[in-house]
């Protein structure tokens, strides 16, 4: 009786626990994942765009899982958690508060501090990169800073006035950044409204790995530098200006010092004739004398160099050209950049047998407006006797060029190790390229100007580069023994050629042109595309040559063709400038 009792019972319970009388606590109707795995890839840091403000543009990419989660439904919104912290012994300034946030489920209590965080660029969704300004002046955010503004933001010591423009009595406060750093990192979260609930559900990615920015005076601590005046804080003195066209500047671009309070560009450069290829250029230069050193020791020269943000952006370079005692050129090697990011610009070479001293020529060249936008910031010049190797970059399959949305996969050596992680990467212009801590550069544009990545060997400090869609610079190989100078800035650009006929044939067509004098030789490209994306390139040795056909190619096609000259210096090729589009369209 008591067990038929007690059967009755439990089914009863069963049936009810079934019917839903008893009920187990709802899940979260949404279509939000269990959890993102991912976390944002790519972070840089830099001050691009920054304006006259301590500024930081930090720029991420967004995993695909991420993206994928968020292309299921539209009703899932998302966001970025930028923290930050001074690397002075600082916390993390909204990681206890939001681990806080995380442990509640309304979004009503979800009030993320941004510290004036603004979108710079897209949303995410389409290409999956986020670009934002993040603002360290924070008077106005008293919320958090409790009315103090800068004084619990940063410390009074790293922080300088500057003059907006010269002679004007105008200050602004910002960051010193050679004299602190700040350490970054970020993560995404997805939020959805869950009816059962009737509040917000949210999901997180993972922190990204932490970016420094700053603290720039730390590579030039110590240092027996050679050069007088390295950053410009005593005007031009100790360099000559024999265009009498350079002067100081302090941030009049929006672009800050970053070493100092001082940096040197063209800023009469309008008055600078142009050479028969329609450059501009002009240079400033201080010659070091070399007694007391011997044949074969290091030199290492490094300088701080950008251009102003407007394609087809000017160009910088910096040569050092050995001279013997009567003056005459012995050696010279040369890098340049044309990229609105200060990046640094290392070249490393040995003193040649019979050189007295050794020209510092830092070069400005126009190629669009009427000043020469190009910036320079502290130079430095060293010479050890101990042997010290450069950092040479390879690309797994050679690749030089590429466009929006190709991959490229870098591999730095110092002879030692070319394991990345000895390296620390970055990017000559991160709107175009960036490139994370393996060594694996994504591109965002089709980077028409050219982007260098650099690898800088985090025991040595010698800096590495690799030129991608570059027509300045070429890639030093790794069997170059580099002894010889990879370029000379004194052999001159030859002058362009022109087509004066192109004629159709089938499945071909052939290219005519004047002879120009003094150069040896001709290339030709050729492709389907206008822009010259893939274009097949021809070379033409030889003076005498005046015409060409190509063949191999689809009848009834349009192809648009280009020409240009070159002349060979040291082995090594200069060219011209290509000539003005033409098109041809071949017959069946």
């Amino acid at each position: 009786m008591k067990k038929s009792l007690l059967k009755m019972l439990l089914g009863s319970v069963f049936l009810a626990f079934i019917c839903g009388g008893f009920k187990i606590p709802a899940q979260a109707a949404t279509s939000l994942p269990a959890e993102l795995k991912k976390a944002p890839e790519s972070l840089t840091v830099d001050n691009v765009d920054c304006g006259y403000y301590s500024r930081v543009r930090i720029i991420y990419l967004m995993s695909d899982e991420y993206k994928k989660a968020l292309a299921k439904d539209d009703d899932i919104s998302y966001g970025a958690q930028i923290d930050w912290k001074f690397s002075t012994g600082d916390d993390w300034k909204y990681s206890a508060e939001w681990d806080k946030l995380e442990k509640k489920t309304s979004g009503s209590y979800w009030e993320f501090p941004d510290a004036d965080l603004s979108i710079y660029f897209d949303d995410g969704r389409g290409g999956g990169r986020e670009e934002r300004l993040f603002d360290f002046y924070n008077e106005e955010d008293s919320s958090w800073y409790v009315d103090e503004g800068w004084k619990n933001v940063v410390p009074s010591k790293y922080l300088i006035n500057l003059k907006r423009f010269e002679g004007d009595d105008e200050k602004i406060t910002v960051i010193d950044w050679n004299k602190v750093s700040v350490d970054v990192r970020v993560r995404f979260y997805m939020r959805q409204w869950d009816p059962d609930l009737s509040e917000d559900v949210y999901v997180f990615t993972p922190w990204s790995e932490t970016v420094t920015y700053g603290n720039f005076s730390k590579d030039y601590e110590n240092i027996d530098n050679l050069l007088e005046n390295p950053d410009f804080e005593n005007g031009l003195k100790g360099w000559k200006d024999p265009d009498k066209v350079w002067g100081p500047e302090v941030d009049e671009t929006g672009y800050l010092a970053q070493h100092g309070r001082f940096y040197t560009w063209g800023k009469l450069s309008s008055n600078i004739e142009e050479d028969k290829n329609g450059i501009a250029r002009t240079r400033i230069y201080q010659d070091v004398s070399l007694e007391g050193y011997k044949a074969d020791e290091t030199v290492v020269f490094n300088t701080l160099l950008c251009n102003y943000d407007q394609a087809p952006h000017d160009m910088g370079k910096v040569t050092l050209t050995f001279l013997d005692k009567d003056g005459k050129s012995i050696e010279s090697y040369s890098q340049s950049q044309r990229n609105p990011n200060w990046n640094s610009q290392t070249i490393i070479c040995s003193i040649p047998e019979g050189a007295a001293k050794v020209r510092v020529s830092l070069w400005a060249y126009r190629y669009v407006g009427s000043d020469i936008d190009a910036y320079y910031d502290y130079c430095s010049l060293i010479i050890k006797p101990e042997k010290i190797y450069p950092v040479v970059i390879t690309e797994k399959k050679n690749r030089e060029t590429a466009k929006k949305g190709d991959t490229l996969q870098l591999v730095a050596n110092n002879t030692k190790t070319d394991k990345a992680s000895a390296y620390t990467w970055s990017s000559s212009y991160n709107t175009a390229a960036t490139v994370d801590k393996n060594g694996l550069v994504t591109f965002h544009t089709d980077a028409e100007d050219g982007v260098a990545i650099y690898a800088k060997d985090n025991e040595s400090g010698v800096t590495g580069v690799y030129w991608i869609n570059s027509t300045e610079e070429k890639n030093v190989s790794a069997v170059n023994d580099q002894s010889k100078p990879v370029d000379t800035p004194e052999t001159p650009v030859p002058n362009t050629a022109k087509f004066s006929k192109l004629s159709k044939a089938k499945k071909a067509f052939t290219a005519k042109w004047a002879k120009v004098k003094g150069v040896e030789g001709y290339e030709i490209r050729y492709s389907t595309d206008k822009k010259m994306t893939k274009a097949v390139t021809v070379d033409v040795p030889g003076i005498k040559t005046v015409s060409k056909k190509i063949t191999g190619l689809k009848g009834g096609k349009k192809y648009y063709v280009q020409i240009r000259t070159y002349v060979v210096s040291d082995g090594t090729k200069v060219y011209s400038d290509w000539s003005a589009v033409k098109s041809v369209k071949t017959k069946k």
